[in-house]
């Protein structure tokens, strides 16, 4: 079957590359996804995330946050569905811990006098909730930036719009192969199909599948153990009473744990920590989550909760894509102008989703880009000799 653009990929952002192809015009657009449609074997699902502006960012991904915040009340407001909700996300650790002090500088940037506060009042605001050591340092973000958003909720209003719109979405369809040339050939478990332009947007599939075509993306898949606790006083820990927490351990490089409010589940709030194990994307579920990392998240909420069951009730591993930079690489497959992809989001993907499905289909248009995605292309990579994953 023919398409004008097939989209490969249906999380967040080939979802939203999608519903903006259609919205600019384009007629017969094919969004593929291997899974279901709203799977949660990716990095796309899921009842709640956060976003913020933080300045240590290219000036391009701040850009594309703004915008991509836009987008997400726009569509709230059109749809009638909380996309996004203001929340408040306090980041804490050591006095001397350099993602304090980065917190701090993108937190004052927006005009923030005093964000700071210490690990005392924190105890004081939230005796049954949190306690912290004294020598603690804690950075309050409340910008109106600063926003909860949906998962599932945006990837299906997205896929909803797109099909609306008069797209086709294709699930339980997975990409074997792509064969280049004038009509691009894409060859499924169901079938083939062609198309002028094809955009990959296969998440943490995205390597494998590009690697396909004669191209190693310098990306690396790894594990997010997401677990959800009880809690004795579920109205204390909620949305409008408990922030986000965000702990960076400064001992173990690559740990960051994140508390969330009782907001997805009843009487459930949500903690994960990202992990420096690289995994085979096919292997995700292998083993499930070991007995090493639960128990990195219990001795977590042991040592800075309080009011928090330390056996999980549910289990929902995510996995991230990293690039070396932790920013995503968005460009055409070398040699092949009429393969697009975007790829390693290294968990900003939600963050930047709208912008990103404007910009891939400004280029599949061949018009100007409304954004300057030179600190994104693949060829920031090609000239360093070395490529090392930098701190989360």
């Amino acid at each position: 079957m023919d398409y004008d653009v097939i989209v490969v990929g249906a999380g967040v952002e080939g979802s939203s590359t999608a519903y903006q192809l259609i919205k600019n015009g384009v007629r017969r657009v094919l969004l593929l996804e291997q899974f279901h449609a709203l799977h949660t074997r990716g990095s796309s699902h899921g009842g709640s995330r956060f976003t913020r502006k933080f300045s240590t960012q290219p000036d391009a991904v701040n850009h594309m946050f703004a915008e991509s915040a836009k987008v997400y009340q726009e569509l709230s407001d059109k749809c009638g569905k909380k996309l996004c909700t203001p929340v408040s996300v306090v980041s804490f650790g050591r006095k001397d811990c350099p993602y304090i002090q980065r917190t701090i500088d993108a937190v004052r940037e927006d005009s923030v006098e005093q964000p700071l506060i210490s690990a005392r009042e924190m105890n004081s605001r939230f005796p049954d909730q949190i306690s912290m050591p004294d020598d603690f340092s804690c950075v309050w973000d409340n910008r109106p930036s600063t926003k909860l958003l949906a998962p599932s909720l945006i990837v299906a209003t997205f896929q909803d719009l797109f099909v609306r719109g008069g797209g086709v979405l294709l699930d339980n369809h997975c990409v074997m192969d792509i064969v280049p040339g004038d009509r691009v050939i894409v060859r499924t478990n169901k079938g083939d199909f062609s198309s002028r332009k094809v955009v990959i947007t296969a998440g943490a599939w995205a390597p494998k599948l590009i690697s396909k075509l004669g191209v190693q993306l310098p990306i690396k898949v790894q594990r997010a153990e997401v677990l959800y606790f009880k809690v004795d006083c579920p109205d204390k820990f909620s949305l409008d009473k408990f922030p986000i927490l965000v702990y960076e351990n400064e001992v173990l490089k690559m740990d960051k744990f994140y508390a969330f409010p009782q907001y997805e589940y009843p009487g459930l709030i949500k903690v994960y920590y990202r992990t420096a194990r690289d995994i085979e994307v096919d292997d995700r579920d292998e083993g499930g989550a070991g007995p090493e990392s639960v128990e990195k998240v219990v001795q977590f909420i042991k040592t800075y909760l309080r009011g928090v069951a330390t056996t999980p009730a549910i289990f929902e591993p995510c996995v991230y894509s990293l690039t070396p930079d932790i920013l995503p690489i968005v460009d055409e497959v070398p040699g092949h102008s009429n393969l697009l992809f975007a790829a390693g989001f290294s968990g900003i993907g939600f963050k930047l989703a709208p912008a990103i499905g404007q910009v891939l289909t400004e280029m599949v248009l061949d018009r100007p880009l409304s954004f300057d995605i030179s600190t994104l292309r693949l060829s920031r990579f090609t000239m360093k000799e070395k490529l090392t994953v930098a701190k989360l």
